[in-house]
């Protein structure tokens, strides 16, 4: 039974409104190159300047500079700002529902056992 009802959880998640909006999202993104090269280059530079700094390196302003020029461009990218949207919903869904569980758990655990 448990199992089941978890199957059917899944399959309400799945037939949610902010899961198939994150679908159709995560769509658009991969259907767009100029999105994608960008996200690829920001997570490089991001990676990169944080190596350096764990190991010690200075990094120069150019490549802060740079990387904030990048950040800028993300902001300004309405593909992947819907990206983002469609994820920020999904994860307060997948939130609230998680804390439904947890209340339920707290309340069976508070209440005798019949």
């Amino acid at each position: 039974m448990l199992l089941e009802k978890a199957r059917e959880l899944g399959l309400a998640l799945g037939q949610s409104k902010e899961f198939q909006e994150l679908v159709g999202a995560e769509r658009a993104f991969e259907a767009s190159p100029g999105a994608v090269e960008l996200a690829t280059k920001v997570r490089a530079h991001t990676q990169a300047i944080r190596e350096r700094q764990e190991k010690g390196q200075a990094v120069a302003p150019e490549e802060i500079e740079e990387l904030r020029g990048l950040q800028q461009a993300v902001e300004r990218n309405s593909v992947i700002q819907d990206l983002v949207r469609a994820q920020n919903g999904y994860d307060r869904l997948v939130t609230e529902v998680n804390q439904h569980v947890t209340g339920a758990i707290e309340k069976a655990r508070t209440q005798p056992v019949s």
